[in-house]
């Protein structure tokens, strides 16, 4: 970590003002009371500083909240699993361009395996999209 980087951030938590970061900007609490010089100061250390600000920051998330956020992930990845799957199977496991330059190969087993590697946003933004768009062109529409 920068010396001058947390020098500075002492020196104005000393005035009373709070630092804090969105990753980007260096955010100061209240605004009026950094004087210019350190404001500059800031700015011409400011990767520095975030990095110091971002190292200070307690983690406040439970285990429990990364765990259920993981199984929630992983139930949905396996709903939009299963709804290709069936698409596929509907259309006889084909290859489908998903999107520009990617495609799947055709086969059950290989279907099968894409979709268990296949990341969560791809199967819902491209994979599952790509089917629905094949199978609506062969079914006709009902009346």
């Amino acid at each position: 970590m920068n010396a001058n980087a947390m020098e500075l951030i002492q020196q104005v938590q000393a005035l009373g003002v709070e630092l804090k970061t969105d990753g980007h900007r260096i955010l100061a609490r209240p605004k009026h009371a950094l004087p210019p010089e350190l404001r500059r100061a800031l700015l011409a250390h400011k990767e520095d500083v975030i990095a110091a600000l971002y190292a200070d920051e307690p983690v406040d998330i439970e285990v429990s909240e990364v765990e259920e956020a993981l199984a929630a992930t992983r139930q949905l990845h396996e709903l939009y699993a299963s709804a290709c799957l069936e698409l596929a199977q509907h259309l006889g496991f084909p290859s489908v361009q998903y999107k520009q330059g990617h495609s799947t190969l055709q086969g059950e087993v290989l279907w099968r395996k894409f979709l268990d590697r296949a990341p969560l946003a791809e199967l819902r933004n491209h994979v599952l999209p790509a089917l629905r768009t094949l199978v609506n062109a062969i079914t006709p529409p009902e009346p």
